[in-house]
């Protein structure tokens, strides 16, 4: 499996809980090398418009989400994979949320999936 990482210039500081953003980043990187079966994976950080926040994206190349899950695949308990925990999704929409942000997920089965996070970024 491949990793790739894109950081575009001009990041502005976000404000937030260090731990736990790193723990959301964790945790997608982590659903992609568990459930997706993927070649690459692509991890994107930029900067929003008038740097009002920054987007984190994770997108690989893998299985897709089941049609049918993927409406349910923030809520506990919902997971992908036989005898998944369902946890780790629900942990990221938290922690984005307590993050003045949100996250959102696009996959088409046997395509892959991109999951896309906002965090805001500090006034000046």
């Amino acid at each position: 499996m491949k990793l790739q990482v894109v950081i575009k210039d001009n990041i502005p500081e976000i404000s937030g809980d260090v731990d736990n953003i790193t723990q959301l980043v964790w945790n997608l990187l982590q659903n992609v090398i568990t459930h997706s079966e993927s070649k690459t994976i692509e991890l994107t950080v930029e900067a929003l418009a008038a740097n009002l926040g920054v987007k984190v994206t994770v997108s690989d190349d893998g299985v897709g989400i089941e049609p049918e899950i993927l409406p349910r695949i923030f809520e506990r308990g919902v997971s992908g994979k036989k005898g998944g925990s369902g946890i780790g999704l629900a942990i990221c929409r938290d922690i984005a949320k307590q993050h003045g942000g949100g996250i959102s997920i696009k996959s088409v089965s046997g395509t892959g999936t991109k999951v896309t996070v906002i965090l805001r970024g500090i006034e000046g």
